[in-house]
């Protein structure tokens, strides 16, 4: 009994980090909703994330608002950037498949609509972690963001892959899910990250964060 209770019990250490998930998951659904905050939630949720993947005992409450004070900034002018885009692409998408067009126009279209989205999903899954991470201007870490993803592409359907996951296993089977939400993902891709990580600080492609 007394060894199922030791910290160091892999057990119990993974129920820390659930509950780690939940309440940064509440934090990170709490400060997005202005909308132009996602971006900064998003680099906060993920610097805690990684610190969590690297056994990292600390408070993840403070820990998150310590980071979303420092990103707030980027991670509003990223929000400003990606929320339209993205908006943008889910309408033209949805014209194309509407439009009374020639069948080519709308093959074009819907082609341009989805590589237009893939690139976007890049974008989103990888520019948050290095913003967490590392230290560069706006345009720079969506370049590097497009980069890394284009570098390491099985890291990149791996992490496509939890996040949609998570939601379909949310919203068919266990919706309880949804409390772990985006918090979990985050946790998981985290796992992913750390030898892409690890490959950038080693060229020293970005000015590295302390964690």
């Amino acid at each position: 009994m007394n060894r199922f209770f030791n910290p160091d019990n892999p057990v119990l250490s993974f129920l820390g980090k659930l509950l780690d998930c939940i309440i940064l998951n509440a934090l990170w659904f709490v400060t997005s909703i202005p909308l132009i905050t996602i971006g900064s939630s998003t680099s906060a949720l993920y610097y805690c994330t990684l610190k969590l993947s690297r056994e990292s005992g600390s408070s993840v409450i403070g820990e998150f608002f310590h980071s979303f004070k420092t990103n707030l900034k980027s991670g509003a002018k990223l929000s400003v950037i990606l929320i339209p885009c993205g908006i943008a692409i889910a309408l033209a998408g949805r014209f194309y498949r509407r439009a009374l067009l020639p069948l080519p126009l709308v093959a074009l279209g819907c082609g341009l609509c989805l590589l237009f989205a893939v690139i976007y999903l890049i974008e989103i899954l990888y520019v948050f972690p290095l913003l967490a991470r590392f230290e560069n201007t706006t345009a720079a870490m969506l370049k590097n963001a497009f980069i890394v993803g284009i570098r390491f592409p099985l890291c990149t359907v791996m992490m496509a892959v939890i996040h949609i996951a998570i939601f379909y296993i949310g919203y068919k089977y266990f919706f309880p899910i949804f409390f772990l939400g985006e918090g979990f993902c985050a946790f998981l891709c985290s796992y992913l990250l750390k030898p892409v990580f690890a490959l950038l600080e080693a060229g020293s492609l970005h000015k590295e964060k302390e964690l």
